[in-house]
């Protein structure tokens, strides 16, 4: 209930909120007092109802039926307009500044209670009239009821209610109900009007448009006949009205319609409300499409308050109305009309919950408070349509969070939670979430090629893993493994130190998978490396003849297989140039370097030492050095290392310079 302390002893007849009210909390109310004084009072609160300011007072023969605003009150201008009679007749007074100051203006014959009007604009607004014969009209003025046009036929019966499209501005869609079961429409503005079609009710109608007309076409209807329903049709398409409410009291009678920000329904009933019977207050329904769920709102009404017939105001997710036994100006912020907003887990997140026994625990759902809500329902799914839920996937909960039981791995859950105490939400955005599941884990080192016998395999972690298993074979299927760290033996770390000796020179396979309790993940694709090759051993080359000042002996690693030991040991007498001795690689698997050395076979004191020369690039040409003239004594091959590689061996020595002197 609203305070209304400074009119509290006159009576309510009709109230105008702003459109604008969550930023200006203005309201105006038309009292009437029943002794002394102005008859007719207009009254202003631009606080929320703290305080109130008489802005119109009359008395004499001054009569007010109505009070309305323009729909773009507070964006530039503060129209305010009041409907009804003098002595002079029908009158229209008007005000730019909220009801400061009034204007007052003659309207056509016909007009005023109980004939509706409604406010389009600042300037503009439509009046209903009747000839008191068998003729309704409706006129438009476009000059704030400076003047009207002549009037457009609306059916044969007085108009009792009027309601303008959401997007009238754009859609010049108007709807009027009259006083025996019929709703017309206008979709150019009041330019012309015909049925919807006919409806199954009598009486005095109210109507209102869905929220979302531009798309659905829908409008509501209800009158006051006793257990006359709540209706919905689509205008234009000329189906017959469907009845949104089969399980209301048959002696239901309601008195008001409005249609929330949110799309959400409610008809006021006039009949007293009793909570225990289920009887009177608000109607409330979140989702109006046949056949619809209603819920009754009786929450801070007393037992015996009727609202008033035709007074329900609503801006936003607030309703106000008249509760005409207690004379009082009731209040009702909707605030379980917003839908819940989910916190965790994040919609579309993956690698959800902790794994055990093969299943993934540890899923928390949590949402944010609703403002209102004392108890909420959550739903759980592996269908994102929740068409089949399973036992123990959906509960209610006080809190704004719950534990999932457990769940499959690597799955996709849907999920969505509403309040349901005092009165129902729309259900929350439906998010969805990936279990966790056991990654396969991605190969590090060894590398491909000449890794150690005993080599450091290292991995990628996997999350949510516990612990590894790791095979190394000789085969690429994996049988008769040489390392197998599975079972008991299986690693806590992504990485391990071999305390196996490899052999040299030999290609070997290796996988691992992750581990976590009982479960074991997918084994990674098989990595390959080839081990180093074997330590080659010194051999001495001597040179044929020295002198007090040659060099010494130059040492350099070869491949295992030596040179006939003839040639190693033979003297040689003549004194014969430098002879190079090339290395070369040719790769068949990627080798270790072997360099090109340059044995000085006779040198002096000032010639340079041993000069080692890097070996040839991978593809270049084998280059066998030779002495113009001369051709190699003897070449031979080695086969070092086995599938590491062929080396060739090319060693040339010169003969003497003369030809008659030959090696011996």
């Amino acid at each position: 209930m609203l305070n209304t302390g400074a009119f509290s002893s006159e009576q309510l007849r009709d109230v105008a909120v702003s459109p604008k009210y969550a930023q200006d909390k203005t309201i105006f109310v038309l009292t009437f007092a029943n002794s002394g004084g102005a008859l007719f009072n207009v009254w202003r609160t631009q606080d929320g109802a703290l305080t109130w300011q008489k802005v119109f007072a009359a008395s004499g023969s001054v009569q007010l039926d109505y009070v309305g605003l323009s729909p773009d009150y507070g964006r530039s201008a503060r129209v305010v307009y009041l409907l009804g009679s003098t002595e002079s007749g029908p009158a229209l007074w008007y005000s730019a500044d909220a009801g400061s100051t009034w204007s007052v203006r003659p309207a056509p014959e016909g007009t005023g209670a109980p004939n509706p009007f409604i406010v389009a604009s600042d300037s503009g607004l439509f009046l209903s009239e009747f000839d008191g014969i068998n003729q309704a009209f409706v006129r438009y003025s476009a000059n704030g009821g400076a003047s009207f046009n002549a009037g457009v036929s609306a059916g044969s019966l007085p108009v009792c209610s009027m309601a303008l499209s959401p997007g009238y501005a754009q859609d010049r869609t108007l709807l009027i109900g009259n006083t025996d079961g019929g709703v017309l429409w206008s979709s150019d503005g009041g330019g012309s009007f015909q049925t919807v079609s006919a409806t199954p009710l009598t009486g005095m109608m109210r109507v209102e448009f869905d929220e979302n007309f531009a798309a659905s076409r829908i409008v509501y209807a209800v009158s006051d006949s006793s257990g006359g329903g709540i209706y919905s049709a689509s205008v234009g398409a000329g189906q017959p009205w469907q009845r949104l409410d089969p399980a209301s009291p048959s002696d239901e009678t309601l008195g008001g319609l409005a249609v929330s920000s949110t799309g959400v329904l409610y008809a006021s009933s006039f009949r007293p409300v009793n909570a225990a019977s289920s009887r009177g207050g608000l109607l409330r329904c979140l989702s109006p499409v046949s056949p619809a769920s209603f819920e009754r709102v009786t929450v801070g009404l007393s037992d015996g308050a009727v609202l008033s017939e035709g007074v329900l105001e609503c801006v936003g997710n607030q309703l106000w109305a008249v509760d005409s036994a207690g004379n009082r100006l009731m209040t009702f912020v909707d605030t379980l009309s917003q839908p819940v907003r989910l916190s965790f887990p994040a919609h579309n997140a993956s690698d959800v919950g902790n794994i055990s026994s093969g299943r993934v625990s540890g899923v928390s759902l949590s949402w944010q408070p609703l403002e209102g809500a004392t108890l909420y329902q959550w739903q759980l799914s592996a269908q994102s349509d929740f068409s089949i839920i399973a036992d123990g996937f959906a509960a209610s909960s006080a809190g704004t969070g719950v534990t999932a039981p457990s769940l499959a791995l690597a799955s996709t859950y849907y999920w969505r939670v509403r309040g349901i105490t005092p009165l129902y939400s729309p259900w929350s955005d439906t998010w969805s979430f990936v279990t966790a599941s056991l990654g396969v884990p991605q190969l590090v080192s060894p590398l491909a090629w000449g890794a150690a016998l005993k080599p450091l395999f290292q991995w990628n972690p996997v999350s949510k893993a516990t612990g590894y298993e790791l095979v190394v074979s000789r085969k690429s299927d994996f049988t008769n493994p040489v390392v197998s760290k599975t079972g008991t033996h299986s690693l806590t770390n992504s990485y391990w130190q071999s305390d196996v000796a490899l052999d040299n020179s030999t290609v070997y396979y290796w996988r691992v998978r992750a581990l976590a309790s009982s479960l074991a993940g997918e084994w990674s694709a098989a990595g390959a490396f080839l081990t180093q090759a074997a330590t080659v051993p010194t051999t001495t080359v001597v040179p044929s003849s020295t002198t007090p000042n040659t060099s010494p002996a130059t040492t350099t690693a070869l491949p295992v297989s030596t040179p006939p030991p003839s040639i190693l040991t033979t003297p040689v007498t003549s004194t014969v140039p430098a002879v190079t001795v090339t290395v070369t690689i040719l790769p068949v698997l990627p080798p270790s370097p072997v360099p090109t050395v340059i044995v000085p076979a006779s040198t002096t004191a000032a010639q340079s030492p041993v000069t080692v020369v890097p070996p040839p690039t991978a593809g270049a040409p084998l280059i066998v050095p030779q002495i113009p003239g001369e051709t190699p004594d003897w070449v031979y091959y080695v086969l070092a290392g086995g599938s590491a590689g062929v080396v060739l061996l090319s060693a040339i020595i010169l003969l003497a310079r003369s030809r008659k002197k030959p090696l011996l």
